[in-house]
């Protein structure tokens, strides 16, 4: 099928936008470079013809169906006044093109958690391993793309928790870094130098070195008076935490069991028709 087209000229020659979507398959100029391309399947899109370094180039501009005559337009004319600049507009095309692609750090790690959570044996594990990232870590810069993450965010986001929690704090910060560095391998942060294509460093590399050193004393736990212990029992157990972690830390309630010796609980000592639960000597604190 031959195309149809209309000749470049001056105003009168140029498209109506009542008209656009009745036209027939062929090209149609609505003036200084910008064509209409209408195929045979019926789609419309843009098309910019003009000089791009010394050469003419096409330049898609997108579908009618999403950018009307008038948008079409004022892309076309900023386009052909960065060319005259000495732009590359192609190149910046492209770059457009791939920053719309890039994911925010949210996108990023629920990708990447996608991918590990096949691998963990522990639902607890799997469960603690993105809510910490949703709790201290997505508030702070879960919605920037990943290339704009800087050591500054990371360090925002760790540490106000970094000695109130530590070991809370340092999982989260090597979660954080490991997504990064999905990120770097997938291309995400990687930037054009002046020609040259560089991967940028991952922000949680050096921010322990702005934090400060964990203190070696032990610090317990404040205790729960006794009358207040029946609302705690009814609200650990409306939690969102993994079922298997709210059943255990009742069962130590009513045991008056150390953590250790109820997460380390083996069946066999327990006797469910006697109700009964033998620890064995080795595993108490005084070994009697």
């Amino acid at each position: 099928m031959a195309r149809q087209r209309k000749k470049q000229g001056s105003v009168r020659d140029a498209l109506v936008a009542a008209q656009l979507k009745n036209l027939k398959p062929g090209w149609y100029c609505d003036g200084r470079g910008l064509y209409l391309n209408v195929k045979p399947s019926g789609s419309r899109s843009w098309i910019l013809r003009t000089m791009v370094a010394g050469k003419r180039r096409e330049i898609g501009l997108g579908s009618l169906a999403t950018k009307p005559l008038a948008q079409a337009r004022e892309d076309a004319a900023k386009l052909r006044s960065n060319a005259k600049k000495g732009d590359d507009i192609l190149e910046q095309k492209r770059l457009e093109r791939r920053r719309a692609s890039i994911p925010t750090f949210e996108e990023a790690a629920t990708s990447y958690y996608a991918e590990q959570e096949k691998t963990f044996t522990n639902e607890d594990h799997a469960y603690n391993w993105i809510q910490t990232l949703k709790t201290y870590v997505f508030p702070v810069f879960g919605k920037k793309t990943v290339e704009k993450i800087d050591s500054a965010d990371v360090l925002q986001a760790i540490g106000p928790i970094w000695n109130e929690i530590p070991d809370t704090a340092k999982r989260t910060l090597r979660r954080v870094k490991n997504i990064i560095d999905y990120c770097s391998v997938s291309g995400h942060r990687t930037i054009n130098a002046n020609g040259t294509k560089i991967t940028l460093p991952n922000p949680c590399d050096g921010v322990r070195t702005a934090l400060p050193k964990h203190s070696t004393i032990e610090k317990h736990h404040e205790a729960l008076p006794y009358s207040e212990l029946p609302e705690f029992v009814t609200k650990l157990r409306t939690t969102n935490t993994a079922l298997s972690v709210k059943l255990a830390f009742e069962f130590l309630i009513l045991t008056a069991a150390r953590t250790s010796e109820v997460l380390d609980a083996k069946w066999e000592v327990i006797d469910l028709e006697k109700k009964a639960w033998v620890v064995p000597a080795a595993r108490m604190k005084m070994s009697i």
